[in-house]
């Protein structure tokens, strides 16, 4: 669980009670109904955090299966190469589903990768290979999506916080991560656990990973801490680096250039939102969203939209309780937005016209709140 789950966890829902459930291969109950065409994929989680849950809906908007799988309490999907993967970072499992775009979905396999690792994020090289970043260990894990094995690991030690010195810190907080052209980039976020919390220490940095052969190529320093979110346009890559939660003058965006690896600087302040940096997608080279965490009347995520040429931030788009701040709480496709709303009230898939930034529809037959979001094309 990365510090934003952390204090997520904490102060809002209570310590996290972890289910033990075991998965074969079988057919997903619910999966066989009349949902048809391209769908949105979501991990929920229950407003106490005692359970999660894995459910479908319609892109359309038609209607959604609930309760198809149960997970844990802090999970991750997935979609490639039209197949499903969901980690379960609370027991460092990595689920498969098969076939959900022919409305026969199986679990393929439940693998673990380790007990205590945190494995927070899946980056897709091919069919047969991928990276899994672990937040407890300072091993990337390089994993073949197919079989469900781990074929080997990458040390990521030398990215650990205050390597090298007395005050090392034995894992670098690797989290988001992703292929970009023959290259795997990884967030290291370097914190140093204090008071029980894991918070911002070292510099943050951008591990730089050759995929042909595995080997540590370069290191891209962030001017901000605390690489949460990445997403990639343009042959540009953009961070989100939140800092230190709470305080909404120590973060920012920023903007490597793919082709040189280097950092190119900010295109959007903290400050301009006046909350904590969250998920970030990005439409276009000048059209992006972010979710901010807003300590009002109670913590919420807002979603706003930016433009990173013009280094400019919108108004948060209306209609929206509380959108979740986690890998996939924000998606897009076409010309729609999607967000997983956890809101108390009305929670659902809250479906966005890029276009004029506004909502068009809600889906809110769910048993849980959303917390993650995929999309998968039956195209």
């Amino acid at each position: 669980m990365n510090s934003r789950q952390t204090i997520f966890t904490v102060c809002i829902f209570g310590a996290a009670l972890i289910m033990n459930c075991s998965k074969s291969s079988s057919t997903v109950t619910g999966v066989q109904t009349s949902l048809q065409g391209s769908l949105i994929l979501a991990t929920t989680v229950s407003p106490d955090y005692s359970e999660g849950n894995f459910n479908v809906a319609g892109a359309d908007g038609q209607g959604v299966d609930s309760n198809l799988l149960a997970l844990g309490t802090d999970d991750i999907v997935s979609t490639y190469g039209g197949n499903v993967y969901i980690l379960e970072r609370s027991k460092g499992n990595v689920i498969k589903l098969s076939g959900l775009s022919s409305s026969k979905a199986t679990v393929a396999y439940q693998v673990n990768v380790g007990k205590g690792v945190d494995p927070q994020q899946i980056a897709f090289v091919s069919n047969t290979k991928a990276y899994i970043t672990q937040y407890e260990s300072k091993n990337l894990l390089i994993f073949n999506p197919s079989t469900g094995a781990v074929s080997g690991t990458i040390d990521l030690g030398r990215f650990d916080a205050y390597a090298g010195t007395d005050s090392a810190v034995d894992t670098p907080y690797m989290s988001p991560a992703i292929v970009a052209g023959n290259y795997l980039y990884v967030g290291c976020q370097r914190l140093k656990v204090v008071g029980g919390y894991p918070e911002p220490a070292d510099s943050s940095c951008i591990a730089v990973i050759s995929t042909s052969n595995d080997s540590i190529v370069n290191k891209i320093m962030l001017l901000k801490k605390n690489p949460y979110s990445m997403d990639t346009v343009g042959g540009k890559l953009y961070v989100a680096c939140p800092g230190a939660y709470y305080v909404y003058t120590d973060g920012d965006v920023e903007c490597i250039d793919l082709a040189s690896r280097t950092n190119t600087g900010a295109v959007i302040l903290e400050s301009q939102l006046s909350g904590d940096l969250g998920a970030i997608k990005m439409a276009s080279p000048t059209s992006g969203y972010i979710t901010a965490g807003i300590n009002g009347t109670s913590y919420a995520n807002e979603v706003f939209p930016f433009n990173p040429a013009a280094k400019t931030v919108g108004s948060p788009i209306e209609g929206i309780g509380n959108a979740s701040g986690v890998f996939g709480g924000v998606i897009c496709s076409g010309d729609t937005l999607y967000v997983a709303d956890q809101s108390s009230t009305a929670p659902g898939i809250v479906s966005v016209n890029m276009a004029t930034n506004t909502k068009i529809g809600q889906t809110t037959a769910f048993h849980m709140l959303p917390y993650s979001l995929a999309y998968l094309s039956n195209q």
